[in-house]
């Protein structure tokens, strides 16, 4: 992936946003490139407890970025050719199986049918997160099926939150806050 990127905004401008430009965001095909998530808010939940918190192994995860990023500038400056990773056997048959059953829940009925510019590029996005963890962890190798399964977990959670968001039919955003707002009142 030459662009990774993770965007964070507070529901209320993003839903404002939704409100007068929906159909151009999902139609242009810029939303349905992204992994959305929208989880319910943690807040009145989030209790910090006296204990050691364990941070084994940030260090070799900091370093590993670390090289990620200074290898990355490095490739860059000395006009070297881009790396291509490339899936395993097994993982190419994997991402062949899901892509093709991506296919058929876009048919009239499947699950994701009212969301078919997102379900188009899910297993893209699948196949790209895999080469991501597969390159931090080992370096460009064969993409393994394992991490590649793993990939197709994580997209799959965010096709749900994609049809629960935007799909035809989605009614959540406004609804949940509503929720939220009167969970909050009930409180006091």
């Amino acid at each position: 992936a030459l662009t990774t990127m993770n965007v964070m905004i507070q529901p209320k401008p993003f839903c404002d946003l939704l409100k007068d430009k929906h159909d151009q965001l999902i139609g242009n095909g810029f939303l349905p490139r992204f992994l959305p998530a929208y989880p319910l808010s943690q807040r009145g939940r989030r209790f910090i407890f006296d204990g050691a918190i364990n941070s084994d192994g940030l260090d070799a995860f900091n370093q590993r970025v670390y090289d990620v990023l200074s290898e990355s500038c490095y490739f860059r400056n000395l006009d070297k050719k881009k790396i291509t990773m490339s899936f395993s056997p097994q993982a190419r048959s994997l991402w062949i199986d899901v892509r093709n059953a991506i296919e058929a829940s876009m048919a009239p009925g499947g699950g994701l049918f009212s969301v078919p510019e997102f379900a188009g590029r899910v297993a893209n996005n699948a196949a790209r997160m895999a080469a991501n963890w597969q390159y931090f962890q080992h370096g460009n190798a064969e993409i393994s099926a394992v991490t590649l399964s793993a990939a197709f977990e994580v997209c799959k959670w965010h096709a749900s939150e994609f049809v629960r968001m935007f799909s035809d039919d989605a009614q959540m955003l406004e609804p949940e806050h509503d929720a939220i707002r009167l969970e909050g009142h009930l409180r006091r």
